[in-house]
């Protein structure tokens, strides 16, 4: 992944090495707020779930473009016979209190099921 992303950006005329020494990570962006700017981040309870869902669509969209990618390279190396194809990715959760079965995202905006029982 990151020879693509290398690839990628020296194609248009980024400087690579300018754009590396500039680079900061989140983890050193945080430390400096937290240690040096004593910063606090109390995220509400509904924030909470906004990560959640978020993380959540991000991974069904990384599988969706990995699993895409395999796919096409399987065929075009002509290891897999696959026509036309759509892929699916979909979490269900299954409350076994109630028998209710929703998407998790849509779970995450319901606030939970019928049942109220929230663990």
């Amino acid at each position: 992944m990151r020879t693509e992303a290398h690839t990628r950006l020296e194609r248009p005329g980024i400087d690579i090495d300018a754009l590396g020494r500039d680079f900061v990570t989140y983890q050193a962006i945080r430390s400096y707020l937290k240690n040096d700017r004593e910063a606090r981040y109390d995220p509400t309870p509904a924030d909470r779930v906004e990560t959640v869902e978020r993380t959540i669509r991000r991974l069904q969209a990384r599988t969706r473009s990995v699993t895409e990618h395999s796919l096409d390279q399987l065929q075009d190396t002509g290891r897999l016979e696959l026509g036309s194809f759509r892929l699916f990715v979909e979490i269900d959760v299954l409350c076994e209190d109630c028998g209710a079965q929703f998407g998790v995202v849509e779970l995450l905006e319901r606030g939970g099921c019928a049942c109220g029982r929230k663990e």
